[in-house]
C-alpha cells in the first residue's frame, strides 16, 4: 500500500517551509520546484491524503494503517488543479531564473 501526502496548496507548503526557519528563500524555491515535480506522480499511489491540519492527517493515516479506512481528505480534492498549479509555479520560477 502506498500513500501520497499532499499539502492543501503550494502557498501553504511554501509558508510551512518558511515558518520552520531552517532554509534560505533560495533553498525553499528549490524545494518547491522538487515538490511540483513529485506532485505530478501522486496519482500513481494507492491513496492520497491532504495534510490540511497535522492531527487530522495523522488520524486519517492511522485509520488507513490500522483499520483499512481510506483517507477522506483526498475525496473531492482537486488534485489535478494542485498539480497543474504547482507545475505552472515551477515553470515561472525556472523561467525567471534564466533571465
Amino acid at each position: 500500500m502506498s500513500v501520497y501526502i499532499l499539502p492543501p496548496s503550494v502557498e501553504i507548503l511554501a509558508q510551512r517551509l518558511a515558518d520552520r526557519g531552517r532554509e534560505t528563500p533560495e533553498q525553499i524555491s528549490v524545494r518547491l520546484d522538487e515538490a511540483a515535480s513529485e506532485m505530478s506522480h501522486c496519482r500513481e499511489y494507492d491513496h492520497i491524503l491532504v495534510n490540511t491540519e497535522f492531527d487530522q492527517a495523522l488520524d486519517e493515516l492511522e485509520a488507513l494503517i490500522y483499520r483499512g479506512e481510506p483517507p477522506h481528505s483526498g475525496r473531492g480534492f482537486d488534485v489535478a488543479a494542485l498539480v497543474d498549479y504547482a507545475k505552472s509555479v515551477r515553470l515561472k520560477t525556472s523561467e525567471s531564473a534564466n533571465l
